[in-house]
C-alpha cells in the first residue's frame, strides 16, 4: 500500500454497497500490516479481526475491546451491530418487538 508508519482511514467504506464494506476493510487491515493504523467507520461489518475497537458516544470512549467480547457484553457495540446485520440488504426483517422478545428469553 505505502510505506508509512501510521495510517488513518476515515470513514472508508462510505461510498461503498454494504456487501463490500466488510471485505474493504479487511483489506485495509491485511494491506497495512506492519503499519499503526485507524479505521474511523458507523459500519461495523469487517472490524471482527481488529486487534482493538473503541466504540465512541459524544468523544468519549464507552466500549473498548475486540468484537467477540463486545458483541458478548451486549452494550452499545452489540445493539448497533445487530441493527446494521438486520438492515443489511437480503437479511430478514424484524420488528423490534420480536426482537426485543429473542433477547429478553
Amino acid at each position: 500500500m505505502v510505506d508509512a508508519d501510521f495510517l488513518i482511514f476515515d470513514e472508508p467504506t462510505i461510498h461503498k454497497e454494504a456487501d463490500d464494506s466488510a471485505a474493504f476493510v479487511r483489506h485495509i487491515s491485511h494491506a497495512a500490516a506492519g503499519a499503526g493504523e485507524r479505521v474511523i467507520n458507523h459500519r461495523l461489518e469487517g472490524l471482527e479481526d481488529f486487534d482493538e475497537i473503541l466504540v465512541l458516544d459524544e468523544g468519549r470512549v464507552v466500549e473498548r475491546s475486540i468484537h467477540q467480547y463486545l458483541v458478548a457484553a451486549e452494550g452499545p457495540y452489540a445493539q448497533a451491530f445487530d441493527s446494521q446485520r438486520i438492515d443489511a440488504p437480503g437479511s430478514l426483517r424484524v420488528n423490534d418487538s420480536e426482537h426485543q422478545g429473542d433477547r429478553d428469553g
